[in-house]
C-alpha cells in the first residue's frame, strides 16, 4: 500500500473488516460485554493499522467504541495524560 493509500484507505486494511462491527461497540464495559471488548481486543491486537485506526479515533474524538485496540475509556485517560504533559510542558518553559 502506497503512503497516499495509507492515509486514505487505512480502514480497507484493519484486521476488524470481517468481523462483525457490532463487536467493535459494547452497549456497556460491564458483565457479558467485557467479553465483546476483549474479543474486540482481540483482533485488533494483530491487526496491520491499528496505529492509524488509533490516531483516527483521538483525532476524531470518537466517545463509542473500540478504535485501534482501546475502549472509549481508554482513549479518555491517554488525552487527559497528553493534556497534564504538554500543561507540564508549558509551566516547565515559563518558569
Amino acid at each position: 500500500m502506497s503512503a497516499i493509500g495509507t492515509a486514505t484507505n487505512w480502514r480497507s486494511a484493519g484486521a476488524c473488516l470481517a468481523a462483525d462491527p457490532d463487536l467493535f461497540f459494547p452497549i456497556s464495559s460491564a458483565g457479558p460485554a467485557e467479553r465483546q471488548v476483549a474479543r474486540a481486543k482481540e483482533i485488533c491486537a494483530g491487526c496491520s493499522v491499528r496505529r492509524e485506526c488509533l490516531e483516527f479515533a483521538l483525532s476524531h474524538n470518537q466517545i463509542y467504541g473500540i478504535w485501534g485496540g482501546t475502549t472509549a475509556d481508554d482513549r479518555e485517560r491517554e488525552r487527559r495524560r497528553k493534556r497534564r504533559a504538554a500543561a507540564a510542558a508549558r509551566r516547565r518553559l515559563a518558569a
